[in-house]
């Protein structure tokens, strides 16, 4: 997986993202893990499918703070969350369309809209 952070491309192994998840898990509030628990319900997806994506995780954190997440962060998730189900979807379109559609209904929720 590749991240670009200020201009720059940050390669991570499947190894890294295993330990960040493993960290964020460790640090997440209850709160948090809701937020995210809610987001990936509302996709079928998995805690950790979810917890790769870093803007639903900000989201999660704003709203745990009592703040509403920022538009292009909403934005960023929802495009993280598309990418990990097609990942899971693969060449699927029928899997593709039943979980974006769900998470289109589902997703406002968790982020209190």
């Amino acid at each position: 997986m590749k991240i670009k952070k200020n201009g720059k491309v940050i390669k991570l192994t499947e190894s890294d993202l295993q330990k960040i998840v493993k960290r964020v898990l460790n640090e997440q509030s209850e709160d948090q893990l809701e937020v995210l628990i809610c987001l990936a319900n509302a996709a079928d997806l998995t805690y950790e499918d979810v917890a790769k994506c870093p803007s639903c995780i900000v989201a999660g954190t704003d709203i745990v703070n009592n703040k509403t997440p920022e538009p292009q962060i909403i934005s960023k998730c929802i495009m993280e969350v598309k990418d990990v189900i097609g990942e899971k979807c693969g060449s699927d379109y029928e899997c593709i369309l039943q979980s974006m559609g769900k998470f289109a209904i589902e997703a406002p929720k968790c982020f209190g809209i």
